[in-house]
């Protein structure tokens, strides 16, 4: 009997995910366990495994689509096992028919544009050269979407080629008003991955009444600290802000239509350097963590990050970010709110600076921190009261212990 592999939910409120790529073609064995897929949600790409140890008979979703949660991607059988139709992308139910499976909830019959699917799903694999598979696979193509010219429906390599060459020339079709001069001169490609759902995040946020707020930390004190306990200073800020949130709840708050939803517990997002991206990591319970703690899981969780082996369950939503743009060797800057999330906090480099203390020029290791909050539910001096907390915790580290 037939096995469904479905969208996985990855993350607390996800709705859909996009599949990034196949690792086997339909027609291929597959086991139980093994990595099959790779799905991007709003937070990160997550390899998907098996469900059941079969032949892959069909994909229903190609790398480049989306599929709400719980739409079937793929059905996994046995040798001779055929599919009749198949749930289109996108979720739409249709009848779906493998020999002792049955799933529907309404009756469809394919169209020309997917007779080459349908002709398919009955034989149960993609039928196409070695050659055609290698080019097919190097260019990220689904063969079950290539109509074969070859004998009885061969995909051949010169199929795979002119598909290729399809698509090309659908991405790369001059935009309107642009000259072929001005199209020659520039490069175009598909809005994808991280990048798209980056950019899908921060257009949430133009719905915020955003503004950002800036104080300056004395880091010489915390600098002392970080010789005889070896923390980052992230960590530092990172614990300093999740006490600021217990005294500054409003910001850990979020608002939705016409309700202020305050959370009772600190779950605090730092933003790090990810194989595909930058992710948000999530260190739940940051206030009852000690600095050392938090320092530990940090590094852990940024090495798994870097090395793409990160746990669905460390993207789980935070409830306040934190952002060092100061690595990349920024002064100050203005993060952007990550909905539906009402502020973000900002790091910019520590770097030696002139200052006055008690009359006197001096020279001090000093870091701008830049908060972004939401202005139709956070008011300035509660912005500026929670940077000011935050602020004295860090000039004064041993209270962060």
């Amino acid at each position: 009997m037939a096995t469904a592999l479905k969208m996985p939910r990855l993350s607390k409120g996800m709705t859909a995910g996009e599949v990034m790529e196949w690792h086997k073609s339909p027609g291929e064995p597959v086991q139980a366990g093994e990595p099959l897929l790779i799905v991007l949600s709003e937070k990160a790409e997550v390899e998907v495994e098996a469900p059941a140890t079969g032949i892959l008979l069909k994909m229903l979703v190609s790398p480049g689509e989306e599929a709400p949660v719980g739409a079937v991607l793929a059905w996994i059988g046995q040798p001779g096992e055929t599919l009749s139709t198949a749930e289109p992308a996108g979720g739409r139910t249709v009848t779906t028919s493998v020999q002792g499976v049955v799933e529907s909830e309404s009756q469809s019959h394919p169209s020309a544009a997917d007779e080459p699917r349908a002709r398919l799903a009955a034989s149960g694999k993609v039928r196409a050269s070695p050659a055609a598979r290698r080019v097919a696979s190097e260019a990220g193509i689904a063969l079950a979407e290539i109509t074969g010219s070859g004998p009885d429906g061969l995909i051949t390599e010169s199929d795979v080629k002119q598909a290729i060459q399809k698509a090309t020339d659908t991405t790369s079709r001059p935009a309107a008003g642009i000259s072929p001069r001005e199209e020659r001169e520039v490069e175009r490609v598909p809005l994808r991955g991280i990048r798209r759902v980056m950019a899908r995040r921060m257009a949430l946020s133009k719905s915020a009444a955003a503004v950002t707020t800036v104080v300056d930390v004395d880091m010489a004190a915390i600098r002392d600290f970080k010789e005889r306990v070896p923390i980052t200073y992230t960590s530092a800020v990172v614990k300093a802000a999740a006490l600021g949130l217990q005294q500054h709840d409003i910001l850990n708050a979020f608002l939705e239509d016409e309700e202020i939803v305050f959370h009772k517990r600190i779950h605090v997002g730092v933003a790090v350097d990810a194989a595909q991206g930058l992710v948000v990591v999530v260190m739940p319970d940051a206030n009852e963590k000690s600095l050392r703690q938090i320092d530990d899981e940090l590094r852990r969780l940024s090495g798994a990050a870097k090395a793409d082996h990160l746990d669905p369950e460390a993207l789980e939503s935070p409830t306040f970010t934190v952002t060092n743009s100061g690595v990349l060797g920024s002064l100050l800057f203005t993060p952007i709110i990550n909905p539906p999330q009402s502020a973000t906090l900002g790091m910019g480099k520590v770097q030696e600076t002139a200052v006055v203390r008690d009359g006197q020029i001096v020279v001090r290791p000093v870091m701008y921190l830049c908060l972004t909050y939401d202005h139709r539910l956070i008011e300035g001096a509660e912005g500026v009261g929670f940077l000011q907390t935050v602020k004295r915790f860090l000039e004064a580290p041993d209270t962060l212990a």
